[in-house]
């Protein structure tokens, strides 16, 4: 899904995979195993406030999505505190 929108959308294509990748990289540490319910709940939390800034940032300047593009490129949902 991540990848159609990125697609449709070349100026903030880079923000969009990078989600995409976050929570592909969540679902893949919890695939055939049992997910407590108090990490989802803090994954999810964690994930909104991930995609508002993405919202916050898609008409921001090329600098500040490079930014954000870096910071992302290696957050995991969970184990990283987004800033």
């Amino acid at each position: 899904m991540a990848q159609g929108l990125a697609r449709k959308d070349r100026d903030n294509a880079a923000i969009l995979a990078l989600l995409g990748r976050v929570a592909a990289r969540f679902a893949a540490r919890y695939e055939g195993e049992p997910l407590p319910v108090a990490e989802a709940n803090t994954a999810i939390v964690d994930f909104r406030a991930l995609v508002a800034r993405a919202a916050d940032i898609e008409r921001g300047s090329v600098d500040a999505k490079l930014a954000f593009a870096n910071e992302i490129a290696t957050f995991d949902i969970g184990t990283t505190v987004p800033a």
